[in-house]
């Protein structure tokens, strides 16, 4: 298990450290964060190199809580602090457990027992699980610009049935089957930008409104072919990979009519 650590006392960061490695001497710790200045600069940098965060509250007199939802968090995280204070505000964060000081060997057993339960329960959709957890505290789009003309013009975010990519060009379709060509570089960069509860990324040429989706039916057995209430330049296809994330999408954040 690859930890990072968040605490601005080196004894306290000590203690955890050693009761992690007494609980498994194959434990990495891939870093420790004292201050909010390290926070701001490197926690992004651990995104894919880490399991778990251990993140105290107060740093240095400041409320990590209040900066939080700027970041993409890298992991699921145990809070550790002195007070009870923020629990409610530590749960709407990416959080898996509140632990107490002072710490002991039980309260971080118990908190990394929660942890491999909740991932051997995931098991597949572990990744999955990780992006769902990250995307409370991203930030997202609520407008896109396009240009018709001379003029610059806007699509409120929830009236877009569609986004596609053709030539290397990004085009939003709205719900009224307009076509418009918007100045964004790449799917990749705007998948970041939205809310994972309304769209989808079907594939890499296609991100879908989930209120755009009339009904979806098997391809091939194993893939599946979605069907719009708009009109689409091409059959929208679910890979094999990621039918089961797209299954358990739809299930979970809306009902269309399937």
């Amino acid at each position: 298990m690859r930890i990072l650590i968040i605490e601005d006392e080196i004894p306290a960061a000590t203690e955890l450290i050693n009761i992690l490695k007494q609980l498994d001497p194959l434990v990495v710790i891939e870093g420790v964060l004292p201050t909010m200045l390290d926070v701001k600069q490197s926690l992004e940098t651990y995104n894919g190199k880490i399991d778990l965060i251990f993140m105290d509250i107060q740093l240095q007199g400041e409320n990590i809580l209040e900066t939080l939802p700027e970041f993409e968090i890298p992991a699921p995280i145990i809070f550790v602090s002195a007070y009870d204070d923020y629990l409610i505000d530590a749960l709407q964060h990416t959080s898996l457990d509140y632990i107490l000081k002072p710490i002991n060997k039980e309260k971080i057993q118990k908190a990394l027992s929660k942890y491999t339960d909740i991932k051997k329960h995931f098991l597949q959709g572990y990744d999955y699980l990780l992006k769902q957890l990250a995307e409370r505290t991203k930030k997202t789009r609520s407008r896109i610009l396009y240009k018709k003309g001379t003029d610059f013009h806007f699509c409120r975010i929830e009236d877009v049935a569609y986004f596609y990519s053709e030539f290397r060009l990004i085009f939003l379709v709205d719900f009224r089957e307009q076509k418009h060509l918007t100045d964004i570089k790449t799917l990749n960069i705007l998948e970041e930008e939205l809310d994972t509860r309304i769209f989808y990324r079907a594939n890499r040429k296609f991100i879908i409104n989930i209120n755009a989706i009339k009904k979806f039916r098997l391809l091939d057995r194993v893939k599946l072919a979605v069907e719009l209430t708009v009109k689409v330049p091409e059959e929208v296809i679910i890979s094999q990979e990621n039918a089961p994330y797209f299954k358990n999408w739809i299930a979970s954040k809306g009902d269309p009519d399937i």
